[in-house]
């Protein structure tokens, strides 16, 4: 079992999904779904920050609720998990946890963003 893996970081069952809809000859749908994933992502974890900075619920919520949702397609179940309690807080205007619940899910995002990373890697060999 893979460290990533043992830690729940990323789901194989879900890239396992996004493999599957690959056809022979085809694109590699999981790769590029990743690849897309990782490009936005980081835009997002910054637009993310910055409403936090400025305690902009609406933008807090915005920003969790969607990479939320893709961080889950693609098997972040922990990092959507701590997204979820970031898109609620903005949902509820209670941004008095935000900076706490930022720096989770920060951190779940760069050992799930490496766990992708290490992903594409291992299956481009």
């Amino acid at each position: 079992m893979k460290p990533n893996e043992a830690a729940g970081v990323l789901e194989q069952a879900a890239i396992q999904a996004l493999m599957s809809l690959n056809s022979p000859g085809g694109p590699d749908v999981c790769r590029q779904l990743i690849t897309v994933y990782l490009n936005s992502s980081m835009d997002t974890m910054a637009v993310l920050r910055n409403a936090v900075e400025q305690s902009n619920a609406t933008a807090i919520f915005q920003a969790a609720h969607g990479l939320k949702s893709s961080s889950a397609m693609l098997g972040g179940r922990r990092l959507a998990d701590s997204l979820k309690q970031l898109e609620a807080a903005g949902q509820s205007g209670m941004l008095e946890p935000v900076e706490a619940l930022l720096a989770s899910a920060e951190l779940e995002y760069d050992l799930f963003s490496r766990a992708l990373q290490d992903h594409l890697s291992e299956s481009a060999t």
